[in-house]
């Protein structure tokens, strides 16, 4: 996904994709249990035990001549892009 000349990859945080691409049509967060995990070097290690974990979808409506956006985060990263049906018109 592309907002404006700027390319979306995995990893980014959540705020930043906000701050480039704008409020989402729709958002909703839900919680998973995981072991806890850190970041070292840029490589994630995981370690005994247990953490809640925010879990926040964004749907991007980009408007009916483009297909809408499902933008899923993990701990604040992104994890995955979906396209989803044509958007609405706004």
């Amino acid at each position: 996904m592309r907002c404006g000349s700027q390319l979306l990859h995995e990893g980014d945080r959540i705020e930043d994709i906000v701050r480039r691409c704008g409020e989402p049509a729709e958002r909703s967060r839900t919680w998973i249990v995981r072991p806890p995990h850190f970041e070292l070097g840029g490589r994630e290690y995981s370690f005994p035990g247990r953490e809640d974990v925010p879990v926040d979808v964004l749907i991007y409506d980009l408007g009916p001549q483009k297909f809408k956006r499902k933008l899923r985060f993990v701990a604040g990263k992104l994890e995955r892009i979906e396209t989803m049906e044509h958007g609405t018109s706004r």
